[in-house]
């Protein structure tokens, strides 16, 4: 059987790790955070810029991880998803080459109702996520591709 790649798409505050949680408990597979993985590598103090050469590092130290799991027909959970659509086929890509079958999780919510969400993340300085300002949300809308064409045959409907 060929292993999945459960990949988590949306916006800050759209509910990615709270998805990635139930689905990695559900089917009992390892899940890997982007961010959770940045932040065991440069602490968390709420800052708002990221240093993307070390983000960078990270990633490539979860998909080497994803890699071996796939070789050896492990299925995993992803708590991240690239934004642009020309970087997301470079990852489905990867997924592929490496004998996964890549499946899209994608969580769209409303710009008011995220902002709702990260003001009260924001409020709980919780270390897992870094500080989301509405300015910031602002210009992630402008970078984030959702899902079209290149993305339907990964995929996945949402649940209820």
């Amino acid at each position: 059987m060929t292993p999945h790649v459960h990949l988590i798409l949306g916006l800050p505050g759209s509910g990615k790790t709270t998805l990635s949680h139930e689905l990695s408990e559900r089917l009992v597979l390892p899940r890997f955070s982007l961010d959770e993985e940045y932040f065991k590598v440069v602490s968390n103090k709420q800052q708002s810029e990221r240093d993307f050469v070390i983000e960078a590092q990270v990633e490539a130290s979860i998909k080497d991880r994803v890699a071996a799991l796939l070789a050896t027909g492990r299925s995993v959970v992803l708590d991240f998803c690239p934004w642009r659509k020309a970087q997301r086929q470079t990852f489905y890509n990867f997924i592929t080459t490496h004998g996964g079958l890549p499946q899209l999780h994608f969580l769209p919510v409303e710009r008011d109702e995220l902002i709702r969400r990260l003001e009260l993340r924001n409020s709980q300085r919780d270390t897992r996520y870094q500080y989301m300002s509405p300015e910031m949300l602002n210009d992630f809308y402008v970078r984030f591709d959702p899902p079209g064409p290149e993305d339907l045959s990964y995929l996945v409907a949402p649940e209820g």
